[in-house]
């Protein structure tokens, strides 16, 4: 059932999620993370709008959370830790 749900909807969730995020890298972990996510969730689906809708909705959360990590993010090279 995993595998369906992903073959179906993947494709719809990278094109969302590509106005979100310039890199296919980060892409890919968030539809990963989107899938676990709802996964995770699915008890909660009520059916009141389509699978393909909720789903977005994750991607679309699931992909400001990473972007707001990595602005958050402190990134220090590796040459200034002396």
């Amino acid at each position: 059932a995993c595998s369906i749900l992903f073959a179906r909807h993947e494709r719809l969730l990278r094109f969302v999620l590509k106005r979100y995020l310039a890199d296919d890298q980060w892409i890919d972990e968030v539809v990963q993370d989107t899938f676990l996510r709802a996964f995770l969730a699915l008890h909660q689906f009520r059916g009141e709008s389509k699978l393909s809708t909720w789903l977005s909705r994750i991607a679309i959360s699931q992909a400001l959370t990473f972007l707001r990590r990595r602005r958050n993010a402190r990134w220090l090279s590796i040459d200034d830790h002396r």
